[in-house]
């Protein structure tokens, strides 16, 4: 199977350039044993797993990485592998061409410069979302339930300038939070982002730039755009982004 390949526009966790998907039956085994113990396992005589030697031939190469400096996560059979290394990046998407189902990387060395230069969240697109907004705010689930209201009736005096999902707006009025809310919400200019950010305090769980390739001198071409995770005022259409 060929890998689908994906340009990388934001870093991943904040951290990382580069991603493989890997897809194997033992995966989660490896993650949570170590590949030394499932080389072990297959080795010996009471231990058979179904497709052995494939399983033997994965955890051998997982061996070669294990100490390096990269992040997993695994879900059943699917594990991710995050790195910053291009050179590491290479070597593993060699060694696991057998199972690999995506890849993720910078469109080139301008944009993977741009992206790890960065003190702050930033995103690279061909174009903004709706053509107008800049930044998108993350707030925390935790805010409290009266500060969500009054936060609400003020920032719809800014009317377009602030782009929220309908998601968002029924959180702004009930009283749950936690687990399953991801309130989020474009703001169009950075004076605006500046009041929203006065008003919320510390609220705001983090804060995005979309960024141009054109204003970075990057001319591609391809289709990629941002996705976007929030839709006009009241809309109900929600746009979510990649993990």
């Amino acid at each position: 199977m060929i890998p689908s390949q994906h340009k990388t526009t934001k870093l991943f966790y904040n951290k990382w350039p580069y991603k493989l998907v890997l897809n194997h039956s033992r995966a989660r085994y490896v993650r949570t044993y170590g590949p030394d113990a499932i080389i072990l396992d297959c080795n010996s005589k009471n231990q058979k797993y179904h497709n052995e030697l494939d399983t033997l031939d994965f955890a051998k190469r997982c061996t070669k990485y294990w100490d390096q400096e990269i992040q997993l996560r695994v879900e059943n059979s699917t594990m991710s592998i995050f790195c910053k290394n291009e050179k590491l990046f290479y070597e593993m998407e060699l060694d696991f061409a057998k199972w690999l189902r995506e890849i993720h990387a910078p469109a080139n060395r301008k944009e993977l410069d741009f992206l790890m230069a960065q003190n702050k969240r930033r995103v690279v697109c061909n174009n903004l979302p709706y053509e107008k907004y800049k930044y998108r705010i993350a707030f925390k689930t935790t805010m409290d339930i009266n500060l969500r209201q009054s936060f609400k009736t003020w920032i719809e005096k800014y009317g377009d300038k602030a782009s929220i999902t309908n998601h968002t707006m029924q959180w702004f009025d009930n009283g749950r939070s936690g687990y399953g809310w991801n309130p989020v919400m474009l703001i169009e200019d950075s004076a605006t982002l500046s009041m929203a950010l006065l008003f919320l305090g510390g609220n705001a769980r983090y804060i995005e730039e979309f960024v141009l390739r054109s204003s970075i001198n990057i001319n591609l071409e391809q289709d990629n755009t941002c996705q976007h995770s929030a839709s006009p005022l009241n809309s109900q259409t929600i746009w979510e982004q990649p993990a």
